[in-house]
């Protein structure tokens, strides 16, 4: 499925260069990078046999699948086995129109997929899988970790980073004088999750180097923040593939010609 490596090769360390370490932890800032881009894994997208065989209800939406191709001509096809369209994306900067299908009637969504892709080959089809938020909760480590313990205030300026989580705080304390440009992505009509883990991440990457705890790598990149999550399940934070497939597409069209930008998230 898809898979994410966050890299700060692009940054102007001039920016950064006059702090204690900066240069030796400039060489172990990638990994920390990656390692905070995995801010939330898929039940369903442990891997790609995972995802094609889901086996708990939690791991997928019931009742949908969704397919993607180049153009959408297979949907009346579809129709005639039973599959109603639901909602058709079009996304540009990834090339595809994704369709999101309900599945025939007395049909579960595995058996449903099994029928789609034997009717359609050629065609991208899976379930539209349940992603979940999941890290560990450390504070004020982002830095340490990186051999970053201290910054110019600079540090980071003309660099765009993309971040994929729940909603960010904006008002939080971390977040004064830094730029967070934030959009949600929700699919469905429920409400979105809570901010606590997307706010936290954000914090790791841009926040403020003068609040106690919460200092990020890069204080002074833009952060185009986007929300996936919602509440559901007892207000647990859930999150669907089509919003993330939604999110990345906004992200490439935003970075098309943008100049320097790194994406820092991924499933």
């Amino acid at each position: 499925m898809l898979a994410l490596v966050a890299s700060l090769t692009s940054v102007p360390r001039r920016r950064c260069r006059s702090a204690p370490g900066v240069r030796a932890g400039a060489a172990r800032l990638r990994p920390v990078l990656t390692l905070a881009a995995m801010v939330f894994t898929a039940a369903a997208l442990g891997g790609a046999a995972a995802a094609t065989h889901p086996t708990a209800p939690e791991d997928f939406e019931p009742g949908e699948i969704l397919a993607a191709d180049a153009d959408p001509w297979f949907v009346p096809h579809a129709r005639k086995l039973g599959f109603v369209p639901v909602e058709q994306v079009r996304l540009d900067a990834l090339e595809l129109a994704v369709v999101r299908l309900r599945t025939p009637a007395g049909r579960n969504a595995r058996d449903a997929l099994g029928l789609f892709r034997q009717a359609f080959p050629s065609v991208l089809a899976d379930v539209n899988a349940v992603l979940r938020p999941a890290a560990a909760e450390v504070e004020g480590a982002a830095r340490a970790i990186g051999g970053w313990a201290v910054l110019r205030s600079t540090c980071g300026a003309g660099i765009r980073l993309g971040m994929i989580d729940t909603p960010v705080d904006e008002n939080h304390v971390a977040f004064r004088g830094r730029e967070i440009v934030y959009r949600s992505f929700l699919t469905g009509s429920r409400g979105p999750a809570a901010a606590k883990h997307g706010t936290a991440v954000a914090a790791l990457l841009v926040g403020d180097p003068e609040s106690d705890g919460f200092g990020g790598l890069l204080p002074r990149a833009t952060l185009l923040a986007a929300n996936i999550f919602e509440r559901r399940w007892g207000g647990r934070a859930r999150g669907q593939l089509l919003a993330l497939l939604k999110a990345l597409d906004n992200r490439g069209e935003r970075d098309a010609g943008a100049g320097q930008a790194v994406e820092t998230s991924g499933v």
